[in-house]
C-alpha cells in the first residue's frame, strides 16, 4: 500500500529538519526560543504522522527511524531543567 503524498512530503520535511539540527551545536537547540530548534517540536509532528500511517509500513517505519534520531538528538543536549517538550 502506498503512502500518501501529503505525508511522504510531510516526513521529507521533518527529515531534512532533522539533518539541519544534527549539524547545529546542541546548547543552541536547548536554549533556543523559538520551537523549530527544539527536537521535541519535531518529535510531536512525527507523532500526529504516526497517528496517520498503517503500523509496519514503509512511512511508519522511516517515522520510527526519524525519531530514534530525535531520541539522539536529545541525548546530546544539555540538560536545562526543561521537560520532553521543552516547556519550563
Amino acid at each position: 500500500m502506498a503512502w500518501d503524498d501529503e505525508d511522504e512530503r510531510e516526513l521529507r520535511h521533518v527529515e531534512a529538519m532533522i539533518d539541519a539540527l544534527s549539524r547545529v551545536d546542541a546548547r543552541e537547540c536547548a536554549t533556543a526560543t523559538t520551537a523549530v530548534l527544539r527536537p521535541a517540536y519535531w518529535r510531536a509532528r512525527l507523532e500526529a504522522i504516526g497517528g496517520r500511517l498503517r503500523a509496519g509500513g514503509r512511512a511508519a517505519t522511516v517515522a520510527k527511524t526519524l525519531i530514534a534520531r530525535l531520541d539522539e538528538l536529545e541525548r546530546r543536549q544539555p540538560s536545562d531543567g526543561a521537560g520532553r517538550y521543552g516547556k519550563r
